[in-house]
């Protein structure tokens, strides 16, 4: 049995991060909210190979999920997920938001790309191990996302 990765480091727009575990309550917590968002994804799945038909995909379905999400749904997903990331500094390891949902990170506040960027990543990190592997490979080569590290 493989022992579960607890962090990941990462490197973004030429700065290091440090991915970190969420705890098992608002990691499951998290999962719910993010199936109900991704349930037009599901869909597309051919059961027997675990291969996601991205051409037969609605979009507008899965844009609606994201759109349709209720901002406090939306806080509750981007600050947790940012809680558990912090940024290597030679003088420490802030993480980005502090317990209160601060940015304590220096230039992250006012950087949409960059805390799209660590949200998504977290996230992936975090809720990896539910899904078969083969499953996020596909999804991953077929959206071209990119796990930076």
């Amino acid at each position: 049995m493989d022992i579960p990765e607890k962090t990941k480091q990462i490197d973004v727009d030429g700065r290091t991060f440090l991915l970190n575990k969420m705890d098992a309550q608002t990691g499951s917590l998290m999962l719910l909210k993010l199936l109900k968002i991704l349930k037009p994804l599901f869909k597309n799945i051919n059961t027997k190979t675990l291969d996601i038909n991205l051409e037969d995909l609605n979009l507008e379905d899965l844009i609606d999920g994201l759109t349709d999400l209720p901002e406090k749904d939306f806080k509750y997903i981007q600050q947790n997920a940012l809680k558990v990331v912090q940024e290597i500094l030679p003088g420490g390891k802030p993480f980005i938001l502090n317990q209160y949902g601060e940015f304590e990170a220096l230039n992250i506040s006012d950087n949409v790309g960059l805390t799209m960027n660590l949200t998504i990543q977290s996230l992936f990190f975090n809720l990896k191990n539910f899904f078969p592997e083969s499953l996020l490979k596909s999804l991953t080569a077929k959206l071209n996302i990119s796990q930076q590290n």
